[in-house]
């Protein structure tokens, strides 16, 4: 049977196990030790009581440590690979959020004729699991990455993508990644697209699918219990770390919220996503931390998720979950740095990185997983003209059309066929706005002479309700 030194062992040895996690095993080990061993000072019996209680239940809950004799040697081994600062209790790091909600500052109104910008950058690992039935298990790289995203008042969406050269840790990695086929510098960017209308509000359209908050509740105390229950209402929120507990799955969607990005946001969206993180339980304080981009800030999260093997009572990778690092500004609470955190930032990824159509990953199939190692805001949304936009968005051109009731899809299909392909595209949208009417978002790229052409047909047809210019 494992010993307790054993089990510890095996977590600090099956992963490379990030500081701010070593803070988190500290305070909860030095908390069991705090009470197996009495240093908790005597003093109103009715508050020891509730301290040991609430230490004894957060140790039973995520370590399943009994402690005996070696408790000392192991505080000793973390002591020895954790940073000096400290992790504070949850109750502080609500305290401390709900202080930082107060100082957000709402984003600014937008006039006619101008955008929202925001911008990212960060670092992607990517590792390819398999290719067809073979294992891949060295084919992992780390690969920067540029967002943009430019937004106006009528709904319009667009967003660019750069992926940089991939970086190995080892030479064994490199020669994995390259043997099936895999370049190290990917084609096809940035990869770029705009949407409006309904097919924006659902994500779609753009290589960075954009979450739509406008109908989320604006009750922090509601949306807790939303992100905690999965219940937001958003599929692309509610997805997120299914199976975790259920205040860590409520902490990872919120700060996938957080990072965005979002469409559909009110002036008090920030501060209301801060106040709603203060009221998630379990939320802990990391102290100061620094954003790869060298700006000092706050870090929160919550302790890492372990479970022991049920067939050897060991730790390993499959049974270790760590939740994302938040970094927010000590002075306007604004978001600076987001690590760890697991969502698909780019879907086809892998795509931009085969070198041919003879590589095996794309013959043979391939498995393939995406995540963040950290991702900064290279500024706050600002507010610019637009003249200012990139060049590339002013030959994107966006029209909304919805049908009658009685045009039927032949109709509709030769009337707007003529114009699909060599780029333009329509998505549609059946029953919408209501029963028997189909809305039709089509993306034209040229000049407006070009978009002007096709609103014209569709007018012309006499098969729509309406017909008008997104973007």
């Amino acid at each position: 049977m494992s010993t307790e030194m054993d089990l510890v062992h095996d977590f600090m040895n099956a992963v490379d196990v990030p500081a701010e996690e070593l803070l988190v095993a500290r305070s909860i080990l030095e908390d069991a030790i705090s009470v197996e061993v009495g240093h908790d000072q005597p003093g109103d019996t009715a508050t020891s009581v509730r301290r040991r209680n609430r230490r004894r239940s957060r140790r039973l809950a995520r370590w399943t440590i009994g402690v005996t004799v070696a408790a000392a040697a192991i505080a000793a081994l973390i002591l020895q690979v954790a940073p000096t600062s400290k992790v504070t209790t949850s109750e502080a790091a609500a305290a401390e959020i709900s202080r930082l909600a107060d100082a957000v500052q709402p984003a600014p109104a937008l006039l006619a004729g101008q955008w929202y910008q925001y911008k990212l950058q960060g670092v992607l690992s990517a590792h390819v699991s398999t290719v067809g039935n073979t294992p891949t298990p060295n084919a992992q790289a780390s690969i920067p990455i540029a967002i943009g995203q430019w937004s106006n008042s009528t709904g319009a969406i667009c967003t660019s993508q750069q992926l940089g050269t991939a970086t190995f840790a080892s030479p064994v990695n490199a020669q994995a990644w390259q043997a099936i086929g895999l370049v190290d510098t990917p084609n096809n960017q940035p990869a770029t697209g705009c949407s409006a209308g309904v097919e924006a509000s659902i994500g779609g359209g753009s290589s960075l699918a954009t979450i739509d908050v406008s109908n989320i509740t604006h009750a922090p105390e509601t949306l807790a219990a939303q992100l905690q229950d999965g219940t937001t209402g958003i599929q692309s929120i509610d997805q997120h770390a299914v199976g975790e507990p259920a205040n860590v799955a409520g902490f990872v969607r919120l700060t996938v919220l957080l990072v965005g990005p979002t469409s559909g946001q009110w002036p008090g969206f920030g501060q209301e996503m801060l106040n709603t993180m203060a009221l998630l339980p379990g939320v802990i304080s990391l102290g100061d931390m620094t954003s790869h981009s060298g700006v000092a800030g706050i870090g929160f999260s919550m302790a890492t998720q372990v479970t022991l093997s049920p067939t050897n009572g060991a730790v390993s990778s499959s049974f270790y979950f760590s939740p994302p690092t938040v970094i927010l500004d000590p002075q306007s609470g604004a978001l600076l740095e987001v690590r760890n955190l697991d969502i698909p930032v780019l879907q086809t990824a892998a795509q931009d990185f085969v070198g041919s159509p003879s590589a095996a990953v794309y013959t043979d199939g391939v498995s393939y997983g995406i995540s963040t190692q950290w991702i900064d805001p290279v500024a706050a949304v600002s507010v610019i003209a637009q003249a200012a936009l990139p060049s590339w968005i002013n030959t994107v051109h966006i029209i909304e059309a919805v049908t009658n009731p009685s045009s039927t899809d032949m109709e509709i299909s030769a009337v707007l066929n003529p114009f699909l392909g060599n780029g333009n595209s329509a998505y549609s949208d059946g029953n919408s706005p209501q029963s028997g009417e189909t809305t039709y978002d089509i993306t034209i790229v040229g000049t407006a002479a070009n978009e002007q052409t096709v609103v014209s047909a569709l007018t012309a047809s006499g098969l729509f309700a309406s017909v008008s210019v997104k973007l």
